[in-house]
């Protein structure tokens, strides 16, 4: 089957690109931040002005107290300990080590 002759157009780049450049796009960009920002600055307002109030103060300046241990990770009198608890298996080592029983 033949197709009829079909006569092509030819379009300059201009009129084949999809939209243009220029002043408008930049105004729409630069516009839209500055709404973004506007609404970021409400939301923030907004969020401090209905949070709770605190009644935390803060403590007073000095030494350190004797309850403050130097190990946050130490309970009470206790040093801090890595090791699996007793019974417990421990954890797979490294790919790294070598599986032979032999020395290299």
């Amino acid at each position: 089957m033949q197709q009829p002759n079909v006569e092509k157009k030819t379009f300059t780049p201009r009129e084949t690109r999809q939209g243009f450049k220029g002043k408008p796009v930049l105004a729409i960009l630069v516009i839209s931040l500055f709404l973004a920002l506007a609404v970021w600055l409400v939301a923030e307002i907004w969020g401090e002005s209905t949070a709770p109030a605190t009644t935390e103060t803060p403590p007073p300046p000095g030494p350190a107290t004797s309850s403050q241990t130097l190990n946050p990770g130490a309970q009470g009198g206790q040093s801090f300990d890595n090791n699996p608890p007793s019974g417990a298996t421990p954890p797979t080592e490294g790919v790294d080590k070598n599986p032979s029983t032999q020395a290299p």
